[in-house]
């Protein structure tokens, strides 16, 4: 009997040990979408936007420093958006002045030279293996019901329009 014991307890530990390291593993962080190097050139977007959107003819320091802390980091895939989808913001960049930032801002890096060797897809605008979105709860997806208006509207229209006739027609 006391074998018996013996043997289901070193089963059991030798199964809670293997399960153990792989519960608590924790995956790898998501790897991040390029909205926020994108938003963080929005201060470049006043002198890269074609006519007439562009309202600067040099950028902005806060630009060039957008611009060179993320070509001198290594990275700047995420801002290969700018000439791959040029109408990515929905209206038309300047793809000179695009070009000419890393000129005009100084940086160790071109733009062009990241996105000439960048692989042919580009990373997610946003991070597709994050957490999903919570669902009301019930589980309802659909869009609320919309009422329709009171026919109270419709008869304060009708006493303004007739009010609006009499004074018309005393006059």
């Amino acid at each position: 009997m006391r074998e018996a014991t013996v043997a289901v307890f070193l089963f059991l530990l030798f199964t809670t040990s293997t399960l153990l390291p792989a519960t608590s593993a924790q995956p790898p962080p998501p790897s991040p979408g390029c909205v926020d190097e994108l938003v963080a050139f929005s201060p470049c977007l006043s002198y890269v936007s074609a006519p007439p959107n562009n309202v600067t003819e040099t950028a902005a320091s806060q630009c060039c420093e957008a611009v060179s802390s993320v070509l001198d980091s290594g990275d700047g895939n995420c801002l290969c958006y700018l000439f791959r989808q040029p109408l990515i913001f929905s209206f038309p960049l300047n793809q000179t002045r695009v070009a000419s930032l890393s000129l005009v801002c100084n940086t160790s890096r071109s733009l062009e030279s990241i996105c000439s060797s960048a692989p042919p897809s580009l990373p997610p605008l946003r991070n597709i293996t994050g957490p999903d979105i919570s669902k009301p709860e019930g589980g309802n997806t659909t869009s609320p019901e919309i009422s329709k208006p009171s026919d109270s509207g419709e008869q304060a229209k009708h006493n303004y329009m007739h009010k609006r006739q009499t004074l018309v027609m005393e006059n």
